[in-house]
């Protein structure tokens, strides 16, 4: 998680306005990237997507969630790692921004989006991106 930080915090010292990682924000104990934000900005907005029990191998989390947080004028964005989710965080990030919204409005417009998508491949069946029944 720190080296995620550090990053991050490389990109608020060089200035940037807007920062979006994509990945890590998985239930997994390799995923920092909420953990990342949340250590620049304690008051970052971090919506569920899913939640489950963690089953401790896989899992080592209560589910996924994205963070929204700004320091300074740098706003930061996690969002998921798979293609699809990843381009449908950032059309919300995006059309959100435009809509003047920010913080937690932001944060939860995305995270809407997110859950709904999650929920229609759920009822599709779907074991895409290794999602199992029990998570939503």
């Amino acid at each position: 998680m720190v080296a995620a930080a550090n990053r991050l915090e490389g990109a608020l010292e060089e200035g940037y306005g807007l920062v979006i990682t994509t990945g890590g924000v998985g239930a997994e104990d390799k995923d920092f990237s909420v953990e990342a934000i949340l250590r620049l900005d304690p008051e970052a907005h971090t919506p569920w997507i899913l939640k489950f029990k963690p089953d401790y191998q896989r899992h080592h989390k209560e589910g996924v969630r994205i963070a929204v947080g700004q320091v300074g004028m740098t706003i930061m964005v996690a969002l998921p790692g798979p293609h699809q989710e990843a381009r449908l965080g950032c059309d919300r990030l995006l059309a959100g921004l435009e809509q003047g919204l920010a913080g937690g409005p932001l944060a939860e417009y995305i995270a809407s989006a997110l859950r709904e998508r999650w929920r229609s491949v759920m009822k599709e069946g779907g074991h895409e991106h290794g999602l199992s029944s029990h998570c939503c």
